[in-house]
């Protein structure tokens, strides 16, 4: 039906696609008046807004999908809005009450017995400590998260936690255990058809080749990046590989600043931390640094109570205080 149709988009990143059918299908469900198939498609919508690089917009339908599902009784559903909002909130930076949201689908999913749903939720830990720094906890999250995963045969949990394993690798400087966790998860992501998914592991690979000062390595990863960003047209994906380019490139750091100004206001505040760090550090421009520092301090704002930034622990948010000192 429509709402399959719909999924198999979104999983083949033709996100304009999916839109179309989950908007259809919310159509259907207002017209037969099944509320609880209301929620799921406004889910699936946030989940689309998600994957375009817009979190505030998927908080809007993932709220929206939260209070039908509660209205109706429906836990399966509130546990998947309350999981969406967490990444939407992350995606913004309020990390503190992300972790709120998160812990509470966490909860609803072991409630229900929803191994899918537990993973999720590990998974989405795992995202937060990474973002934190706190890269012991991020591991024994994603850790779960894989266990998870294999237990169930959820590929795209497999590949999203080794994904994560690498990426924790690589902050802590084991590029040796990154590059083999990465490229066990883009071979996953690739026989899974998320493009999307894939170019987001290459980028990382890229950053790994620069580590180990292969400029022509990362050089190449970053082109294919930027082709499959224009591809399933995702401005993070665009601008942080083009302004990774723009050092050796005016030309790149020309179409990375256009692409900033076009999309900045409405990216993912790591995603608009990072390239603005990277843009001024090629232009020179003190504007980005001004930026960048603006959003490390509301991560460092908004960040759970009892979790604090590790800023040491994450070189990106040691850039960017140490360009800000």
């Amino acid at each position: 039906g429509v709402a399959n149709q719909g999924l198999a988009y979104l999983h083949l990143d033709r996100l304009q696609d999916a839109r179309r059918r989950f908007e259809q299908y919310l159509a259907m469900t207002r017209k037969l008046d099944t509320r609880g198939g209301g929620a799921w498609a406004l889910a699936r919508l946030g989940d689309v807004e998600l994957k375009s690089d817009d979190p505030q917009r998927a908080h809007a339908h993932f709220t929206s999908a939260l209070e039908i599902a509660r209205n109706v009784g429906n836990r399966w559903a509130e546990g998947l809005a309350l999981g969406n909002l967490g990444m939407a909130l992350l995606g913004v930076g309020r990390l503190g009450r992300a972790n709120v949201r998160i812990r509470e689908s966490l909860a609803i999913a072991q409630e229900l017995s929803d191994r899918q749903g537990e993973g999720a939720g590990q998974s989405d830990l795992g995202t937060l400590y990474l973002m934190l720094g706190d890269l012991g906890r991020a591991t024994e999250h994603f850790e779960r998260c894989l266990a998870i995963a294999r237990e169930i045969g959820d590929r795209r949990g497999e590949a999203f936690s080794r994904e994560g394993l690498g990426r924790i690798h690589l902050a802590g400087g084991a590029t040796a255990a990154a590059r083999t966790e990465l490229r066990a998860a883009r071979e996953t992501a690739s026989a899974i058809g998320g493009r999307r998914r894939h170019a987001w592991i290459t980028l990382a690979l890229a950053e790994l080749e620069t580590r180990e000062e292969n400029p022509e390595g990362a050089g190449r990863l970053l082109r294919a990046v930027a082709s499959t960003g224009r591809a399933v047209d995702s401005p993070s994906l665009r601008v942080l590989a083009l302004a990774r380019l723009a050092d050796a490139s005016p030309e790149d750091a020309r179409a990375a600043a256009a692409i900033y100004a076009a999309h900045a206001e409405h990216l993912p505040l790591l995603h608009r931390m990072e390239a603005a760090f990277l843009l001024g550090r090629a232009t020179g421009d003190p504007a980005y640094g001004t930026t960048a520092g603006a959003d490390l301090d509301r991560l460092v704002r908004d960040a759970p109570e009892d979790a604090p930034v590790r800023i040491d622990a994450v070189p990106l948010y040691c850039d960017v205080r140490a360009e800000g000192a």
